[in-house]
């Protein structure tokens, strides 16, 4: 009877052990996704810094050099995507409303977005 006792000992310990990893894995993920969460809104907050800075750039307000490289990179990139999305909207054989900016099919007659005539 003595070994039954040592048993039911050691498996209240063992489960006491178990039931306190658990908590703590339960605790850890909770910080965890906090932290995610915290990371993403620091990135988000970054962006928003960037865009505010980009948008005084654009404004002609005086910045510091290094942040006025990094725009004039940017001023590239938003070239190079334009002419990344007109080399699309030819492969699409779509035409822009002069008006509105719309994407249209080639064939249509007036914008699907604004009505005016196309050309």
């Amino acid at each position: 009877m003595d070994w039954i006792k040592g048993l039911k000992g050691t498996v209240k310990k063992t489960g006491e052990a178990v039931y306190e990893k658990s908590a703590q894995l339960v605790e850890l993920t909770k910080v965890k996704v906090k932290v995610a969460k915290a990371e993403g809104d620091i990135d988000k907050l970054f962006e928003l810094l960037g865009t505010k800075l980009y948008d005084e750039y654009k404004a002609g307000a005086e910045l510091p050099e290094e942040i006025k490289e990094i725009c004039v990179s940017l001023d590239g990139k938003y070239r190079e995507l334009e002419t990344l999305v007109a080399q699309t909207d030819e492969i699409k054989e779509l035409q822009e409303c002069p008006s509105c900016k719309g994407k249209n099919p080639a064939d249509a007659k007036f914008c699907s977005k604004c009505g005016e005539k196309l050309v």
